[in-house]
């Protein structure tokens, strides 16, 4: 014989399960199915009043069973709707909030996009863009500007406003088109004492040095000032769209470079990783990649913003905060590295070239 209780504390319907058998005493009797406990004590039926589960060897007649089994299949009812109800209220929140979850993404995504979409449009008509690599990396924000846009007057600005050492990110298809070799390598083929000083890998936080040579253009005086330097960089970025143009092999593009240019001077090259965004993430992929975006030659000015403040005891870069403010003040786009990592991912032709 079947009997269905309700207990409370489990908020579930227990089947307890009791067959007849005969006692000693050859009347009907009660006992426990295996490994089933016995109830003892009084339960409640739908009427509100009490009954008991006689014990085992006592007598059990056909209306108090058909009584208890009927004044619980309400109880089981109202139970299993109640957990049908909770499931389906479970379900509902877990869509709302993956939809939330969803919706926000979506909406993070379109704010980063529309930035990115400010700074290309920005770095096309040859204005600054601020780009912070990333806090857990050198924590540096970088001022850039593309090469060929960079007038003495730009590059006034870019050294004034950011402070800290100019710079040229260069892409890798034009470190390829020259050949053009990175500094350590460039001095450890010559040197000795180069080769014992070239920084291994543990010495970066970047992972990798990315330093090239430096070079000034040679129609220069000195090389330092801002015309000659500012000359100096746009002419890299259009040399560079001339040797594709005439379809010059390496060797021949790098005696013409050697032919308006020498080393070493005032503006250094830093090489963009030959796998750009995928493998590595520091301004010398991020700076080439924005211009890239822009449809420009890949060649980028860049400089590191420092602590200008005269009353600071801060003499370190410029911490991303403060950088951020300062561009909110000056109407220039603040982009973090994140920002490009998530285009590249997302432009399929950009991916293509890099």
């Amino acid at each position: 014989m079947v009997f269905t209780t309700y207990t409370p504390q489990s908020q579930r319907c227990v089947i307890r399960v009791r067959t007849l058998c005969s006692s000693s005493g050859g009347g009907p009797s009660l006992r426990r199915q295996r490994g089933v406990a016995l109830r003892r004590s009084n339960h409640k039926n739908g009427n509100g009043s009490s009954s008991s589960f006689p014990p085992c060897g006592k007598s059990l007649g056909a209306s108090h069973v058909t009584r208890v089994a009927g004044s619980h299949s309400s109880s089981w009812k109202n139970v299993h709707s109640a957990t049908i109800s909770s499931s389906q209220s479970s379900s509902q929140i877990q869509e709302e909030d993956s939809s939330k979850a969803q919706a926000t993404e979506q909406t993070t995504t379109t704010h980063n996009n529309a930035i990115v979409d400010k700074a290309i449009e920005d770095i096309r008509a040859g204005k600054l863009v601020a780009i912070l690599d990333a806090v857990d990396r050198e924590g540096e924000t970088d001022l850039v500007i593309a090469a060929e846009h960079l007038t003495p007057k730009a590059l006034r600005l870019l050294r004034t406003s950011a402070g800290g050492e100019l710079y040229m990110p260069v892409g890798h298809e034009v470190t390829s088109a020259f050949n053009l070799p990175r500094a350590g390598a460039a001095l450890a083929a010559s040197r000795t004492i180069p080769q014992a000083m070239a920084k291994s890998v543990g010495d970066m936080c970047q992972g990798s040095c990315s330093v090239g040579i430096s070079l000034d253009h040679r129609s220069t005086k000195t090389g330092a000032p801002d015309d000659e330097r500012s000359f100096t960089c746009r002419r890299l970025a259009a040399l560079y769209e001339e040797v594709v143009d005439e379809g010059l092999s390496p060797a021949e593009a790098a005696e013409r470079l050697s032919d308006e240019y020498h080393v070493p001077g005032h503006i250094f090259l830093c090489h963009e990783d030959p796998n750009g965004l995928n493998v590595r993430r520091g301004h010398s992929e991020l700076g080439p990649y924005l211009v890239r975006a822009a449809g420009l030659t890949p060649v980028a000015v860049a400089c590191v913003m420092l602590n200008n403040a005269p009353d600071s005891d801060d003499y370190g870069a410029l911490r991303p905060e403060l950088a951020r403010r300062w561009c909110e003040d000056h109407g220039v786009v603040f982009l973090e590295g994140a920002d490009l990592v998530q285009h590249h991912a997302t432009n399929v032709e950009l991916n293509k070239s890099r």
